[in-house]
């Protein structure tokens, strides 16, 4: 059943008058509408939905039919795709304390080899050597070299399970990727790609992850690889074979092959640790929208509304007093201050956010898109101001800032989520804020347009779905909010 066939079912016991009774849409566009002379917009289609007091399943329906017939096939698909992956990207709470406690214990097991080259067969004793290598790499706060395919599970579990309690653990691994003209899907091979690499990034360690296209090389008789000071192991794609060495002067040349290889790889996602490296990039990504043409936009995805348009210079001044014993952090957040920030407010944006955000912005005064070091916490008068603000830009015709709330149930995105879109499809920016770590927040920055390009259609495109609420629901909403705030 086609998208027509499955709005003229719904609306079968319904006559053109009733239906322009309940939504408001003119009667003779109704008939056309219906005897598919004209395309319905999607704003009818919610009135239609609403008016009728449709159910929630039907109505996703009909949604999802009227997005795949408007689309078409690839890019309905790729649009799933990004929610998916947006959907994905949690850090695992729920196993936290058990990976910490996995990876707390001790190795008292002394694993030593007689010989210098030593060759494993079988798939147990492969696992059993990763697990030592990397244990004592751990115990050693030793630099770790990888060499993996993006998808080899049990190597990734053993990372993020071995290093998960491992402080400033220096880990640098090359994902080996196949060709995309290999792939008869490459936009799902990027996405999950992305997904299978991303909670190793949220670990306290120092990881730092690169990717090459690997071509045929895949194929390669052993074509993973661990480097530690101690050891080298070079293993099989099935992982049922490897070889073992322990000499020095061969470890010495393996690691010199890995950091040339690096030379001709790309950073995967960059992780940034410190206020300073933040704003610095930032501020980048500023003076880089500005320097383009006019009329491109932002698009941010907040756990919070977006209300960086509404500081005051006290609020600032707060951020500016915040930095004052780090000197980078300071040196950049005073240029976004000096000479940034009105720019940015003069940059279109379209803002999504979530109820849960709302609430809490109002109980604490935060922003979780900006590191706790340098955040003020907004004092609870000026937190109502602005929610008025955001209140006033939903009402407004006019506003460059548009804001839209996210229903939770059709998307939650992962908290501190923050998507900084050029306003074109290449060149865009993903931040993933995490939540704070023993007193760090992990800020992960993917820039590969093999990924944001898809998230950029994906985000533009959530005004047009079933995932936002309407206009009037949200005024109606932040009315309330903001009323009980008084």
């Amino acid at each position: 059943m086609n998208f027509l066939e499955m709005l003229n079912d719904v609306l079968k016991e319904y006559s053109d008058i009733r239906v322009t009774q309940l939504t408001g849409i003119e009667r003779t566009r109704v008939n056309r509408i219906r005897n598919g002379k004209f395309r319905i917009e999607f704003e009818e289609l919610r009135k239609i939905t609403k008016g009728i007091m449709l159910d929630s399943d039907t109505t996703k329906k009909l949604y999802e039919a009227y997005l795949f017939e408007k689309l078409g096939a690839d890019r309905y698909k790729s649009r799933m795709l990004a929610k998916q992956f947006l959907s994905s990207l949690k850090f695992p709470e729920s196993d936290s304390g058990l990976l910490m406690g996995y990876s707390t214990a001790s190795f008292n097991a002394d694993f030593d080899i007689p010989e210098d080259v030593v060759t494993l067969d079988s798939l147990l004793s492969v696992r059993n050597a990763v697990t030592m290598i990397l244990s004592k790499a751990c115990a050693e706060k030793d630099h770790i070299k990888i060499i993996s395919s993006p998808f080899d599970e049990y190597l990734l579990s053993n990372i993020f399970v071995l290093t998960s309690a491992v402080s400033d653990l220096d880990i640098e691994h090359i994902y080996s990727l196949s060709s995309v003209n290999e792939l008869s899907e490459p936009l799902t091979y990027y996405m999950e790609v992305a997904r299978a690499v991303y909670p190793i990034f949220m670990l306290n360690t120092n990881y730092n992850a690169y990717y090459s296209i690997a071509g045929h090389s895949t194929n390669a008789l052993m074509p993973f690889q661990i480097i530690t000071s101690s050891f080298s192991m070079t293993m099989s794609l099935d992982g049922t074979s490897a070889i073992l060495v322990k000499k020095k002067s061969v470890i010495d040349i393996y690691s010199r092959l890995f950091n040339q290889k690096i030379s001709q790889c790309t950073p995967f996602i960059k992780k940034i640790r410190t206020s300073g490296e933040y704003l610095e990039n930032y501020l980048g990504i500023m003076e880089s929208v500005n320097a383009k043409s006019s009329g491109k936009t932002l698009i941010t995805l907040d756990f919070e509304p977006c209300v960086l348009h509404f500081f005051n210079r006290d609020d600032l001044g707060q951020m500016l007093e915040k930095t004052k014993n780090d000197e980078r952090a300071h040196y950049w957040l005073e240029n976004i201050v000096n000479n940034q920030f009105g720019i940015f407010n003069n940059i279109p944006q379209i803002a999504y956010f979530t109820k849960k955000g709302v609430d809490s912005f109002i109980e604490t005064g935060r922003i979780m898109e900006i590191p706790e070091a340098i955040t003020p916490v907004i004092g609870y008068e000026h937190r109502r101001e602005m929610l008025c603000s955001v209140l006033d830009c939903i009402k407004s015709e006019k506003s460059d800032l548009r804001y839209y709330m996210l229903k939770e149930n059709e998307f939650d995105p992962p908290l501190g989520l923050r998507f900084l879109g050029t306003g074109v499809r290449n060149g865009d920016y993903l931040y993933v804020i995490s939540k704070e770590h023993e007193g760090m927040c992990s800020i992960l920055s993917f820039s590969n347009p093999d990924v944001t390009s898809v998230v950029f259609d994906f985000l533009s495109s959530l005004n047009e779905s079933g995932m936002v609420f309407t206009k009037e629901e949200t005024i109606e909403y932040l009315e309330t909010v903001i009323d009980s705030m008084k």
